[in-house]
């Protein structure tokens, strides 16, 4: 029961870090302002190889504390 979610949580988390919503995505690719060149290249190489993008473009970052049995 547990690994079930934890695996549904882990999977969120991954879309999370890894995926943008439409309507932000829309805005980010019509931003045209300081580091624009740079943000679009951290979104479309996250999107390429499905890895977390760069917390470094103002992307939210969380940590989960669970007990230690979940």
């Amino acid at each position: 029961m547990f690994e079930n979610i934890i695996n549904k949580i882990a999977k969120k988390i991954e879309i999370a870090n890894n995926h943008i919503n439409k309507d932000v995505l829309k805005s980010l690719i019509e931003y045209d302002g300081p580091f624009s060149k740079e943000i679009n290249e951290n979104y479309k190489i996250s999107e390429k190889f499905n890895i977390p993008l760069c917390q470094d473009t103002g992307m939210v970052e969380f940590f989960v504390f669970l007990p230690k049995k979940v």
